[in-house]
């Protein structure tokens, strides 16, 4: 049998594994670079867009397209246009964050196509306020109550798989407080 050999995933080397080897290529340029470039693949607008307005502008790149430090420059290298993209990134997620929808963009569903996309055939609907949905819970007639139809010809469906039967769900409900006796 060989030594133990170290491979390190950034540089795609295999180096001895020791603690000096390893420690020298951690901290050399080349890793480091490497390291810095993989990372980076994964950082979102926000933190591209922080870390590159914290930074003043490379003048040798704007004027000639090119810089002899790369990646490892300390100036910034983003043309106003990508930064203008970023930004535009960053209020778009920032407006999905906080809820913000635009109402024109969504459809205009009634609510009898809704309730019926959506399982509740049966429920009829009263007025608006506190008046119940349905007139009692024996009333919904759920359409989850049945087995998919590709899962009917299956002999053994575990149990998890199985519809709930209406006296499970009665079983669930607490009984009816005693008014008045």
């Amino acid at each position: 049998m060989g030594k133990k050999r170290y491979y390190c995933h950034f540089c795609d080397k295999h180096l001895a594994d020791n603690p000096q080897t390893r420690k020298k290529h951690n901290l050399g340029l080349q890793h480091c670079t490497n390291k810095k470039l993989h990372y980076a693949l994964f950082k979102d607008a926000k933190e591209l867009l922080a870390e590159d307005e914290s930074k003043q502008v490379c003048r040798r790149y704007m004027n000639t397209g090119q810089c002899q430090f790369g990646d490892a420059c300390r100036y910034s290298h983003m043309t106003p246009e990508v930064r203008l993209q970023l930004r535009a990134q960053v209020d778009r997620k920032r407006q999905e964050d906080n809820g913000a929808v635009d109402i024109e963009t969504l459809p205009q569903v009634p609510l009898e196509d809704w309730l019926r996309r959506n399982h509740f055939e049966s429920v009829e609907l009263k007025g608006t306020g506190n008046e119940p949905i349905a007139e009692s819970f024996e009333s919904f007639s759920l359409s989850i109550n049945e087995l998919p139809e590709c899962l009917k010809g299956v002999q053994s469906i575990p149990p998890s798989l199985l519809p709930p039967f209406m006296r499970d769900y009665k079983a669930t409900l607490p009984p009816p407080p005693d008014w008045g006796e």
